[in-house]
């Protein structure tokens, strides 16, 4: 996706703060099933290989939708989640709509770099995002514009 289309959601005067993307561990699990393809037909059947193979196709071409096709993105005033190919899914949440942003991350996402982005709305309960590159960057990011949002807010009520 082009940053052309992923501009055109914004508002005029929206600015971009913070924009990551899937990380490369969203191939683990597939490759983990072309390597027992692979296995299973040198050292057992081929015919058994090949049909692991086959299976297999579905949860690589999935893998390579969404690690092409799925951004969150910040800008001064919401957050921006963008997901799909066939069917293309926008979840927007404003900033003072914003409950708390939060991380998962597996001891082997820390090592690798990705992690499981939560944020959780007003309304909207939580949408999580898995396999984001960045992901404690993006939470920080988005937990530093709330904070500032709200210094805002309580010195314009004084």
């Amino acid at each position: 996706m082009s940053p052309q289309n992923r501009n055109r959601n914004l508002v005029d005067g929206e600015r971009i703060l913070a924009r990551v993307g899937l990380h490369p561990a969203v191939f683990l699990y597939p490759a983990m099933g072309l390597i027992t393809g692979v296995l299973v037909g040198v050292f057992f059947h081929w015919i058994v290989g090949a049909a692991i193979l086959f299976l297999c196709l579905y949860p690589v071409t999935d893998a390579l939708i969404r690690f092409k096709t799925t951004s969150l993105i910040l800008t001064d005033r919401r957050v921006i989640i963008e997901y799909g190919f066939f069917n293309r899914d926008l979840i927007q949440f404003r900033l003072d709509k914003i409950e708390s942003a939060f991380l998962e991350a597996p001891l082997w996402g820390r090592f690798l770099g990705f992690a499981t982005v939560n944020i959780r709305g007003t309304g909207a309960g939580r949408v999580p995002v898995v396999f984001v590159r960045d992901g404690d960057a993006f939470v920080r990011a988005v937990e530093a514009r709330l904070l500032a949002a709200e210094k805002q807010g309580k010195g314009s009520s004084e």
